[in-house]
């Protein structure tokens, strides 16, 4: 959001700016093959037969953490689509749209693997509260960082220009 605040001021949109109409359409094109994955991981597993897969899937999609894989998948395979518009696709504030559900789909994966056990005894349900305000805090602290940084670099820049 900084950066984008950034963006917004100066000069740096103009030429930055089919840098970022290229980044939104290479998000559309990758988001295409995302949602034809998770379609064909569904199949798959509902149609193999295999009931460790097919327990796998399902408890993905019905189990605790449901709302965590239709969120990866709405972020994942519909949300991109936004991009087809060309006011999305042309606006700065679009690209940490896509961002956003690749860290969804690292915590999916890991948590709907590990959280179910072999023995029924040590299933448990994750609580990332303390985990999750860290890297929270962590990520805002290099957002502002990088702000600073640019807002530095342009002043400079600025001075030396009216030198």
């Amino acid at each position: 959001c900084s950066v984008y605040l950034f963006l917004r001021k100066g000069k740096l949109k103009t030429r930055l700016h089919p840098w970022i109409v290229a980044a939104n359409n290479l998000f559309l094109i990758i988001a295409m093959p995302s949602g034809i994955a998770y379609i064909i991981d569904a199949f798959t597993a509902i149609t193999s037969g295999d009931e460790y897969e097919n327990y796998a899937f399902m408890n993905r999609v019905t189990g605790p953490y449901w709302w965590a894989y239709w969120l990866m998948i709405f972020n994942t395979a519909v949300l991109p689509n936004l991009f087809w518009f060309k006011r999305v696709r042309h606006a700065a504030w679009a690209m940490p749209i896509y961002f956003i559900p690749y860290y969804i789909e690292q915590y999916v994966i890991m948590l709907t693997s590990l959280h179910r056990d072999y023995l029924p005894t040590s299933w448990t349900i994750f609580n990332p509260f303390f985990v999750g305000w860290i890297n929270l805090l962590v990520y805002a602290a290099l957002l502002t960082a990088t702000y600073y940084i640019i807002h530095w670099h342009q002043k400079r820049k600025q001075s030396i220009i009216n030198q």
